[in-house]
Formats: C-alpha cells, sequence, structure tokens
C-alpha cells in the first residue's frame, strides 16, 4: 500500500501561518489533521503496520534556486531573494 506524506516542521507552519492569503491556516490544518489521528506518531513503526492508513509526517527540505526556477520565473526568485534578505519572518 502507499503511504501519504505530510511535510511538517514547527518553523515550516509559522511561515506558512504568516502568509496573508492563509493566515493561521496552517496551523489549523495541522490541529485538525492531528486531532483527528491521520498522522503516524512515528514513521518509521507506522510503516510496519500493515493497513496503517496514517501519514508519514517527513521534514521540509528547502528547495535550491535551480529547483524554484523549474516552476517560477527567474526574475521573480531574483526579487525574493533580495526581499528576504532584509525581511525575517520568523
Amino acid at each position: 500500500m502507499r503511504r501519504v506524506a505530510y511535510v511538517y516542521s514547527d518553523e515550516l507552519i509559522r511561515a506558512a501561518d504568516c502568509l496573508p492569503a492563509n493566515e493561521g491556516r496552517a496551523s489549523l490544518v495541522h490541529s485538525l489533521a492531528d486531532s483527528y489521528g491521520l498522522l503516524a506518531s512515528s514513521p518509521a513503526g507506522a510503516r510496519d503496520r500493515p493497513g496503517d492508513r496514517t501519514a508519514c509526517i517527513v521534514p521540509p527540505v528547502r528547495a535550491t534556486r535551480d529547483q524554484l526556477t523549474r516552476f517560477h520565473d527567474h526574475a521573480f526568485i531574483g526579487e525574493l531573494a533580495l526581499f528576504t534578505r532584509y525581511v525575517d519572518f520568523l
């Protein structure tokens, strides 16, 4: 059976909660998923249980500039790079 991965870290939730269009949404969704028992408490242990239907929690990995520009315009990524030098969201 294929497992669902749930990318999670406290830092990621805090950053996502700051997005103007999604203020507070990331922490709300995480709380709901956790409350409904949708998240495996131990990713390694959960894989060993046949029929387990919880999501496997995996840590986020920072994308490289090359990976970002495969989806976003190069100019947009350049502007973000300049902007984030001066702003600390966390």
